[in-house]
């Protein structure tokens, strides 16, 4: 009789043994130290050739994406030592952003927490799988954890409400506008789309949300815009308008779906007036059915930090100027309750690792209302009393690991730990406006967001022949002049990505192509500065300031007054949501 110990004979047992010790945790464990090896020795690796610059060094020239593919191939030999791999993790990340770089803004990209890294990896150790308890146990009521934490936060009966983990903004909007779907047409499930069924936006939102339209198969010909305010937040007589003309076409509305922290300005619209429109509408045209109204908050969730913050008190001594900003996206986050849903995402605003998102429903009933054909998933549940999130979730897979990292550094940073986050972000931003604004008619630099309640910074440059202030407000109602300008931005831009994003004098920021909408709908180019670092200081925000003011005036020097492609060049136009070029 064979013992529990005993392989057999078979011919391969000799690398499989080299399989087990280098590669995988032992049934007791006892050979963990390896794995802390391992990772300790990626890790060197990666930060003692990260370079100085705001992007990780490059060694070798950039290849051609063809060039990529073709010269990828699978060994035919086990790599007995797995450390031997490790030296390509370096080519791997050349050339991609440094979140921990005070000079790298580009975008909304945290710095994450170590919190995150040490609870996902000892969970995804034991790899339990998040679409039941019967397997996950435990572990996947971090989901319930989290989802009460932030439905709480936002006013909801955190009894009532419920929420899961997703795969980012799309993953939110999607479950947003599924929900509203069974609303809307119970039987789209069995019928799919009959093309009678729309969803109604704002222009400054995401694409993920027409990206969301298509891939549920309502077609993006029926994901409507309404105009926006200059200050990002959507025109609500506009989108009463569009609600009403649906209407009478015979449509039925699945989502209404309003802006809760758009990257430009963090703008928030007031839920509580979409909520009352939505209701009017419903009792004057007499629907036999309520349209979903989402936010769309994957950055702006981060505010909900705040909802019980003594603003009188201030004990965390915030400058007047980011106070108000906080105070200002607090007040409005506090609206979210009065939507049916709401998005977070983790890895945007939460210091979190891609990819860690949740949609939070006011009644769980409409997330469970989205459950599969019970008979089709017989083979999957068995204990009707665990929890089975699988059963109505999109994923079928899903990490548990994900859940509990998340939850680990929830609990770790605690509200005062995001304000402290958050707050800071808004000071450097503020900074970096002033420093702008002081001496705008010398570098011809104009921020064209004073007026934002988040912590990015929008940056309109101009050349050296105008005063910025001026050709500012003449743009905003000359569509020929913003036009130009819009081509001399990104002309700048990207000179700026070709000379500057590198090396130790280099800075990595971005660029949009519609940091607001002008009053006849045309988008307004700016420089993108998102400031979320921890690591940026006053210092480095104003040498970061410095830098493009400098680099502009070498890009000038350069340009030789040339002419812009204004003419050639086809106007960035408000006719959908904000790509973030």
């Amino acid at each position: 009789m064979q013992s529990n110990n005993d392989d057999g004979n078979y011919p391969y047992l000799s690398d499989l043994k080299k399989i087990r010790e280098n590669y995988f945790l032992r049934p007791d464990g006892n050979n963990s130290d390896h794995l802390m090896a391992f990772l300790k020795e990626a890790v060197r690796m990666v930060v003692q050739h990260q370079g100085v610059g705001p992007t990780y060094q490059r060694t070798k020239p950039e290849l051609k994406l063809d060039d990529v593919a073709a010269n990828a191939q699978l060994s035919d030999d086990l790599l007995e030592n797995p450390f031997d791999v490790l030296p390509s993790l370096m080519g791997e990340l050349e050339g991609s952003v440094k979140a921990s770089h005070p000079f790298m803004t580009k975008n909304v990209i945290p710095l994450p927490a170590w919190t995150y890294f040490a609870a996902n990896l000892a969970v995804s150790l034991y790899m339990p799988n998040a679409v039941t308890g019967e397997d996950a146990a435990n572990s996947v009521n971090a989901e319930l954890k989290v989802a009460k934490v932030y439905a709480e936060l936002a006013g909801y009966d955190p009894l009532v409400a419920g929420g899961l983990f997703t795969f980012g903004g799309t993953g939110t909007n999607l479950y947003a506008f599924k929900m509203g779907i069974s609303r809307a047409d119970p039987n789209f499930v069995f019928k799919g789309s009959q093309n009678n069924l729309v969803v109604i936006g704002s222009k400054p939102a995401h694409y993920a949300q027409q990206n969301a339209t298509n891939w549920l198969g309502l077609g993006r010909n029926n994901y409507l815009t309404a105009r926006s305010n200059t200050d990002q937040t959507t025109d609500l007589d506009d989108l009463e308008r569009i609600c009403v003309e649906q209407i009478r076409l015979g449509k039925r509305i699945a989502c209404i779906v309003g802006v809760g922290g758009t990257t430009a300005n963090m703008a928030i619209d007031d839920f509580e007036q979409i909520a009352s429109m939505r209701d009017q509408l419903v009792r004057k045209h007499h629907l036999d059915y309520t349209p979903h109204v989402h936010s769309d908050s994957v950055i702006g969730w981060s505010y909900l930090h705040f909802a019980d913050y003594d603003f009188q008190d201030n004990s965390l001594g915030f400058s007047l100027k980011a106070l108000a900003k906080i105070r200002r996206a607090s007040d409005l986050a506090k609206t979210f309750k009065f939507a049916d849903s709401f998005g977070i995402d983790f890895h945007k605003t939460g210091y979190i690792p891609y990819v860690s998102s949740m949609i939070i429903a006011r009644n769980k009933q409409d997330l469970a209302n989205l459950g599969r054909d019970s008979q089709m998933m017989t083979p999957l549940f068995f204990d009707e009393n665990a929890y089975n999130p699988g059963k109505y979730s999109l994923e079928t897979s899903r990490s548990a690991a994900n859940m509990v990292g998340t939850w680990l550094t929830i609990t770790a940073l605690g509200k005062k730990g995001y304000q402290i986050l958050l707050g800071h972000a808004q000071e450097m931003a503020q900074l970096m406006r002033d420093a702008v604004n002081s001496e705008s008619n010398d570098t011809g630099l104009f921020v064209a967001n004073n007026s934002s309640y988040g912590s990015d910074v929008y940056i309109r440059c101009y050349p050296s022949s105008v005063i910025p202030a001026q050709q500012y407000e003449k743009e905003l109602h000359d569509a020929t002049a913003l036009s130009e300008n819009n081509s001399y931005n990104s002309d700048f831009y990207s000179w700026l990505q070709k000379s500057k994003f590198s090396g130790a004098d280099g800075f990595a920021i971005g660029k949009t192509s519609a940091s607001f909408y002008s009053p006849a709908g045309d988008g307004v180019t700016a420089l993108r500065i998102y400031v979320l670092n921890p690591y940026i200081t006053a210092g480095t925000s104003l040498e970061l300031i410095k830098r493009i003011a400098a680099a502009k005036t070498e890009f000038d020097s350069a340009l030789e007054l040339k002419p812009t492609r204004a003419a050639t060049q086809k106007k960035a136009v408000a006719n959908g949501p904000n790509c973030w070029s």
